[in-house]
């Protein structure tokens, strides 16, 4: 600071002297027009001009300099409202895949089927607060906690849980019987189907449950064994049925992808009654 200083004392010396040395020439100059030439006037101006561009910029040192900082903030927020709608949308497809991924994860180490939906809810809740301190913490440099936030978070995990274990829209069914015995598929194998119908709102579930009177009935000989039997095991159907003919072809194997990434195992039966056969990944006959 005080090298700053003192060069700019010594410029300012310099300037008043050159000031003073213009004045006594511009005195001269009323005494005598042809003493001063005009190139030595065309130097003095440019002095003086030169003089009042230094003082101008003393007294406002920022005024000609670009404003950087505000083209500098503005991509900086720009990047991290980027950064942050990228967490939220990866944040929100990995929450719906992995609900019925780690229920399935979980029934598989025999933990039961509504505990497997809890652990599986507790931990898409622990990935959504994380989500939420990781936007917070891009955009402000701090992590922010709110209670309305969280409870928010709790209320959709819960009221996605139980949309999908109690309700089936009927426009997503063939006929009101499958609603019937909508309650009697495995709690598991409800929420992997909710979350395919809304990822897919015009998914047909085409059947769920089956007796052997069924099979009778359609002119078919029984069978022994079959996931879309109510099983000794669990007390709940393992397998549903999902239109597939008269879909786009994209479509139905874009929905076949995703429940194999939740953790179902699909078969797709194809012929008269096309259709994709989705089940629980265990008790296969």
């Amino acid at each position: 600071m005080s090298i700053t200083k003192n060069l700019v004392d010594k410029n300012s010396m310099q300037l008043e002297r050159k000031i003073n040395d213009t004045s006594i020439m511009l005195t001269e100059r009323k005494k005598s027009p042809y003493a001063i030439s005009p190139e030595l006037l065309a130097t003095l101006d440019k002095q003086w001009n030169d003089f009042d561009l230094g003082a101008e910029t003393q007294s406002h040192p920022n005024k000609n300099q670009p404003k950087k900082k505000n083209k500098i903030g503005f991509f900086r927020w720009t990047r991290r409202i980027v950064v942050s709608l990228g967490v939220l949308v990866t944040g929100l497809f990995t929450t719906y895949v992995f609900f019925p991924r780690l229920a399935v994860t979980f029934l598989n180490h025999q933990f039961g089927a509504y505990p497997s939906i809890f652990l599986a809810a507790g931990s898409v809740l622990g990935i959504l607060m994380i989500m939420y301190f990781s936007i917070t913490f891009i955009l402000s440099r701090k992590v922010v906690w709110n209670s309305w936030i969280q409870n928010g978070l709790i209320a959709l995990v819960l009221s996605y849980m139980a949309y999908g274990l109690l309700f089936l829209n009927n426009a997503n069914t063939k006929d009101s019987a499958i609603q019937e015995t909508y309650l009697n598929l495995h709690p598991v194998l409800r929420i992997g189907l909710t979350t395919a119908i809304l990822a897919d709102t015009k998914l047909i579930v085409t059947n769920t449950q089956r007796t052997k009177e069924d099979y009778i009935k359609w002119g078919l000989t029984p069978r022994e064994q079959s996931l879309h039997y109510i099983q000794a095991e669990t007390g709940f159907v393992h397998a549903v049925d999902l239109r597939t003919k008269g879909r786009p072809e994209i479509q139905n194997r874009l929905v076949e992808l995703g429940f194999k990434l939740m953790g179902f195992k699909t078969l797709r039966h194809v012929g008269t009654a096309d259709h994709l056969h989705v089940s629980l990944p265990y008790y296969e006959h």
